[in-house]
């Protein structure tokens, strides 16, 4: 059984058993949405591959030209027409003069392009290993991170009911405007801290299914390490993960 969007958002709803939100959560489909982003992040991104063809006389390319949206970082590159691995560069280290061939080394310049040493001088397909965020569900039937099983008590879905249930509370929190109630009023925000507590815990828990493995590149370190370590996401980004 798949994940679809209404059976997260139907997980959700019975959190905070609230199933007709109103005002306090116009569109709760963007609070799930907004939640598996997230948590997606939080465990350093789902591992993903996509592919797509390089242009003659063209050095970067964006997601217009293929690049996947929402990477957040780069395992692996490859020239699959001639089976050999593109290797991470700086930016800098490319060259300015107008060199045409195969590349033999890419630089992520910014988290929606990549770009080659050498300008390509034939059509080159280009096969991508990477963490990203995956696509977003947007009606009832989508299926959402099909990459993810489907278990009641999967830390994953969990993670994303505890962000809803804390978006709730904080709104709720928010929208309360009796002085009298104050007790209503310090429930509502114990809730969502309490929430987002769980968050905390559910993702520290979670099974080491997709995105915990991290690789950077020993520039990063300004050391000298292994030479499989690879750049993680831009130069100089570094990504927390709680």
């Amino acid at each position: 059984m798949s994940m679809t969007l209404k059976l997260l958002r139907s997980r959700c709803m019975m959190e905070t058993g609230d199933h007709n939100p109103g005002p306090f959560m116009p569109n709760p489909n963007v609070a799930v949405r907004e939640g598996v982003a997230e948590i997606v992040r939080k465990i350093g991104g789902l591992r993903l591959s996509t592919s797509f063809d390089t242009v003659i006389g063209q050095r970067e390319y964006t997601t217009a030209d293929g690049f996947p949206s929402g990477a957040i970082g780069i395992y692996k590159v490859t020239a699959t027409s001639t089976r050999s691995r593109v290797s991470p560069i700086a930016r800098h280290q490319r060259s300015e003069d107008p060199t045409t061939g195969t590349p033999c080394g890419y630089y992520m310049y910014s988290r929606s392009s990549i770009g080659f040493d050498a300008v390509p001088n034939q059509v080159i397909p280009i096969y991508i290993d990477y963490l990203g965020l995956g696509t977003a569900a947007s009606s009832d039937d989508d299926i959402v991170l099909s990459a993810i099983p489907t278990h009641d008590d999967d830390t994953f879905w969990n993670a994303v009911k505890f962000h809803y249930a804390h978006v709730y509370y904080r709104s709720r929190y928010a929208h309360h405007r009796d002085p009298g109630d104050r007790e209503l009023r310090d429930y509502y925000k114990r809730e969502a801290s309490l929430a987002r507590y769980q968050i905390m815990s559910e993702v520290n828990n979670m099974n080491q299914d997709e995105g915990l493995e991290v690789m950077l590149d020993e520039d990063f370190f300004r050391g000298q390490y292994p030479s499989y370590y690879e750049r993680f996401a831009n130069e100089g980004d570094l990504l927390t993960i709680i």
